[in-house]
């Protein structure tokens, strides 16, 4: 291996892994010979300062691993011979982890190789996705007695402090677990990554992960084949950012901001021990009060399991994650215990409870615990609503969420499919939430909706089919079962997934049915609603969105026809009085968008300022038809539904936006809006994909945009926004090349930002020699002299070529891309032959071209810049 440096000084380098300095260092002399597995991080030393190092790790493979493939990503972990991965040492002598001391995580190397696209399979000798020095250790508590073991991984930098990554295509982060699903306890190996999916089809957060081909190399030696410990799922940490659980952190004076908590086994022991970064001497949690409003349990202790503190079980404190529990001071500690009192005085108040502006749902938020309580029950999860819970508190409306779906890995699935209608709603807040009737009406209701949609039989088994073809047949005779085994476990899934929704069906009162489920319909269409429960009662439904409980429905006679998209709602009443579940959709009678009429022609991922300021914008590009856009909807990226009304001219544009006071703060009112992101997401800073779909599921846009070179990485935090480019030739969204910044700061939201040229092409105002139809184009001041050098640059190679860098403006709308021209003797004059090179997007719309010209050059040439006028 050879090194340089482009610097002055001496190149110093070590292959233990350690950092070289002028003590430890060998001084770079001649080619290193890289025979085994080895880390080399060199330095540069010069006047006495050590440059940042710089690290490479090399892998040696043997045995027959030179060829290896794979049909999913690769991941190798290599620690060079530093022995056992660390592990605290849990058991089931230590079920709250009392007394457990957190170890240093070990330094090691992480390849990722990801699929070719070409041939469908990983080679474990091809292109990496990342390679990082990252620190690991063992993590969970009951898993981490496993093998093999689930995994913390931290991405780190030269230091080892924490480092952005964005392996395998993931949103970037530095925090990350390798979840192994063990056959003996996630039996159908999917369990985990199923339940993952299945929220985020209900519209929550749930945790993205790739599965990966997994070897880790403790012992020292060549890579062999015998490293491979089988497949795990590389995935996100429950952790707060724009990406994931997205809030604004407390205020240190905690006035401002939202946290999340954790209902687990207390945390351990910090490293170096006590006292903590914030003083404390123990690990830090707490309980609340409970039913009987007295709290038995002072902070920090364990509680007795006969008293009604919450949580009530002995191993499961409510920790402090974010804020830290060993960083978290007095005043934000005192701020979220304050607000549980508050939350649960008001939830246990009989004369208050229920009061929609002072009960307890002005401090929960309702869909978020049914959501969650939905997929607990179909599951039937051994730690539900135990352990492995995030309960947070967002910093917008200060409500309390019961957190993602996390550790679904003991018995999810596979006990018995009928029983326990209401699984373990004895635990938390459940069993006051389910002494509401409204609350436990909106819970009956979202499981008919839910059944409509992700939780319907065919979707259930769809996704079960769609996680063991990512599994493969091959991975799991490879993962501590056989082919036989693990097919039988999945169809045991599938019928277990099919029986439990349909027992829970039979438990309720059904809705009603409709004759069609919604989404577009002909002016032509009646809709019949029916009832198929098999109890008599009435048909009411109402048209204007409200519910037929409330005393305005009307009885159903005949069947509906729609002049215009309408909303239907209806319930049955049985003779006695009670009322069915609510069944509703939508029917659309304008002209739904096809696939091509939309273009996502402006998004502003990272606005300065105040971060809620984000905006996605959608053109009508269909040029002789008004959209209906009612009841589209981004499903990824976003969460957002088009209401009804929500129509779009030919050319008109539309935005739906994080927060609209934020946004108005920045571009003013009257601009149009269709709404906010819902379900608390925002738009990625490190980029992602975002999916819009019609109200029958079919895709109209599909794309994925970044926020590093060659995108324009102005868009990423410096106040432009990233805008296409040529919206209504169909782009493909998914190319940086259709894409520019926003000419102004802030963006453009609800038009166009393109500059026409008006005037005479010749003229030269300012007298800098330019003309004003080349200055347009070059994004130059017209009435301020400029230098052309600072748009056009010519410059010899050492290899004897000549580039030409060329910067100009995407902006104007009415001049050609300029064409660079070259002379020998100033009279003739020709078009450069070599074709241009995209060199960077730069802020303000404008853009750098390169050409390079091979040698010999003459040695002297003359180039200038060609700009076409368009025809109006």
């Amino acid at each position: 291996m050879t090194m340089s440096s482009e610097d002055p000084g001496v190149i110093v380098y070590t292959t233990d892994g350690s950092l070289p300095t002028s003590e430890n260092g060998t001084p770079y002399t001649v080619p290193v010979q890289v025979s085994s597995s080895t880390p080399i991080r060199a330095s540069v030393i010069w006047g006495g300062t050590t440059s940042k190092p710089q690290t490479k790790s090399y892998v040696r493979l043997s045995g027959g691993l030179e060829t290896y493939t794979s049909p999913l990503p690769i991941a190798i972990i290599e620690n060079f011979g530093g022995g056992e991965i660390p592990n605290r040492g849990w058991s089931f002598d230590t079920q709250t982890s009392d007394g457990l001391q957190q170890l240093p995580r070990q330094p090691a190397c992480l390849h990722l190789i990801d699929i070719d696209p070409e041939s469908g399979t990983a080679s474990i000798t091809g292109i990496h996705d990342l390679t990082e020095r990252i620190g690991i250790r063992v993590r969970g508590s009951f898993s981490s007695t496993w093998n093999p073991k689930p995994y913390s991984v931290e991405t780190w930098d030269e230091y080892d402090s924490d480092k952005n990554t964005t392996p395998l295509g993931l949103p970037g982060e530095s925090d990350w677990i390798m979840y192994y699903p063990h056959p003996l306890y996630d039996r159908q190996l999917i369990a985990n990554t199923f339940s993952w999916e299945l929220s985020r089809l209900t519209g929550r957060y749930g945790t993205r992960y790739r599965l990966v081909d997994t070897f880790i190399n403790q012992d020292g030696g060549d890579l062999t084949p015998d490293d491979r410990i089988g497949v795990y799922a590389l995935a996100e940490k429950v952790t707060r950012d724009a990406d994931r659980i997205d809030f604004e952190p407390l205020s240190e004076d905690g006035s401002t901001g939202g946290w999340l908590l954790s209902i687990n086994r207390m945390d351990p022991i910090p490293i170096g021990g006590f006292p903590a970064e914030n003083g404390a001497m123990t690990p830090q949690f707490f309980h609340t009060a409970g039913p009987d409003r007295f709290l038995q349990t002072s902070p920090n202790q364990l509680n007795n399991e006969n008293d009604d503190d919450i949580p009530s079980q002995y191993n499961g404190f409510l920790n402090f994650e974010n804020p830290n529990g060993y960083r978290i001071n007095e005043t934000q500690r005192a701020t979220i215990e304050t607000w549980f009192r508050e939350f649960e005085d008001a939830l246990y108040d009989d004369t208050r409870w229920l009061d929609p502006e002072e009960g307890y749902r002005r401090h929960l938020d309702t869909r978020d615990f049914i959501d969650y309580f939905h997929l607990n029950v179909l599951a039937k999860h051994g730690d539900s609503m135990a352990l492995s819970l995030f309960p947070w508190v967002s910093s917008r409306d200060r409500k309390l969420r019961i957190g993602p779906i996390w550790d679904y890995n003991l018995g999810a699935y596979w006990t018995e499919a009928t029983g326990d209608l209401f699984y373990q709603d004895d635990r938390l807040w459940y069993p006051r939430l389910f002494e509401d009737p409204g609350f436990l009406r909106e819970y009956v209701d979202r499981w008919y909706e839910l059944r409509r949609g992700p939780f319907s039989t065919s979707n259930l088994i769809e996704l079960v089919n769609e996680q063991a073809r990512k599994f493969t047949s091959a991975m799991a005779a490879q993962q501590g079962t056989t082919v036989q085994e693990w097919s039988t476990e999945l169809a045991e899934m599938r019928n277990y997934l099919s029986v439990r929704t349909n027992w829970i069906d039979s438990q309720f009162f059904r809705p009603p049915t409709f004759s069609h489920p919604g989404g577009p319909v002909s002016g032509r269409f009646y809709l019949t609603i029916s009832n198929d429960t098999g109890e008599s009662g009435t048909i009411f439904y109402t048209l204007d969105g409200s519910d037929p409980i409330d005393g305005t429905g009307r009885r159903f006679s005949r069947p509906l026809s729609f002049t215009e998209t309408g909303h239907v709602r209806s319930r049955i009443r049985s003779a006695n009085g009670e009322w069915s579940a609510l069944n509703e959709a939508f029917y659309v009678t304008g002209a739904p968008p096809m696939a091509g009429d939309l273009a996502a022609s402006e998004i502003m991922y990272n606005p300065t300022g105040d971060p809620e300021a984000e905006f996605i914008e959608l053109l009508n590009t269909n040029t002789s038809t008004a959209l209906d856009l009612a009841l589209i909807r981004f499903t990824t990226g976003i969460d957002f539904t088009f209401p009804i009304g929500t129509t779009l001219a030919p050319g008109e544009r539309v935005l739906v936006v994080r927060n609209q006071n934020a946004f108005e703060a920045v571009h003013g009112p009257g601009l149009p809006v269709a709404g906010e992101f819902q379900m608390e997401s925002a738009l990625s800073n490190s980029g992602e994909r975002m999916t819009l779909i019609d109200s029958e599921g079919r895709i109209l846009l599909d794309f994925d945009y970044g926020d590093d070179p060659p995108w324009a990485d102005s868009a990423d935090g410096d106040g432009y926004s990233l805008v296409l480019i040529h919206p209504h030739s169909n782009p493909d969204h998914s190319s940086y090349t259709s894409w520019r910044s926003s000419r102004d700061i802030d963006g453009n939201p609800g038009t166009h930002d393109l500059v026409t040229f008006t005037g005479n092409p010749n003229d030269d105002r300012d007298g800098d020699g330019i003309p004003s139809l080349v200055e347009v184009l070059l994004g130059a001041s017209g009435v301020r002299e400029n230098l052309l050098s600072d748009f056009f640059t010519c410059n010899p190679t050492p290899d004897g070529e000549t580039e030409l860098l060329l910067t100009f403006s995407l902006v104007v709308q009415n001049v050609n891309i300029p064409a660079i021209e070259f002379s020998n003797d100033l009279e003739s004059w020709e078009d450069v032959s070599s074709g241009s090179l995209f060199d960077e997007y730069l802020p303000g719309g404008r853009v750098r071209y390169r050409w390079v010209l091979p040698a010999p050059q003459p040695a002297s040439r003359y180039f200038r810049i060609k700009a076409i006028q368009l025809a109006p």
